[in-house]
C-alpha cells in the first residue's frame, strides 16, 4: 500500500527510519531532487530493480539512472573517473550536476544479468 511521508525537521529520524525499511524490504521510494523527482530502491536487489523497470515501462535492456551524493560512494561501483570528473563532484555534489560514467560491472553482474 502507498504511503506518503512528509519530511519535516521534527520527524527527520522516523522519516528517514521508515524509508529505510521500505528500501531494505525491497520497496520503491519516490522522491524530489535537484532537478526532478526520482524512483528510488536498493540499487543492489534485483528484484527492486525490476520494479523500477516494470512501473517506468522501461526497456530492460535500457541502464537506470544511479543517483549518489558523494565521489566516497563512487567506490567500486564505476571505472576510475578522470581528474576533471573527481573535481567537478567535489565542487557540485550534491547537487544538480549529472555525469555519465562507465561502470564497473563487478558489483553489479548477478543484478543486470537478465537471464
Amino acid at each position: 500500500m502507498p504511503q506518503i511521508l512528509k519530511v519535516e525537521p521534527s520527524s527527520w529520524e522516523s522519516t528517514l527510519s521508515e524509508t529505510r525499511k521500505i528500501l531494505n524490504a525491497g520497496g520503491v521510494v519516490a522522491f524530489p531532487t535537484d532537478t526532478f523527482y526520482g524512483l528510488g530502491v536498493n540499487p543492489y536487489n534485483r528484484i527492486a530493480v525490476d520494479k523500477i523497470y516494470e512501473i517506468k515501462g522501461r526497456d530492460p535492456e535500457k541502464p537506470l539512472l544511479l543517483l549518489i551524493d558523494s565521489v566516497t560512494k563512487l567506490e567500486n561501483l564505476v571505472e576510475e573517473p578522470s581528474a576533471a570528473c573527481i573535481k567537478l563532484m567535489q565542487v557540485y555534489w550534491p547537487g544538480p550536476l549529472t555525469l555519465l560514467l562507465s561502470r564497473n560491472p563487478l558489483p553489479f553482474t548477478r543484478i543486470l544479468q537478465r537471464t
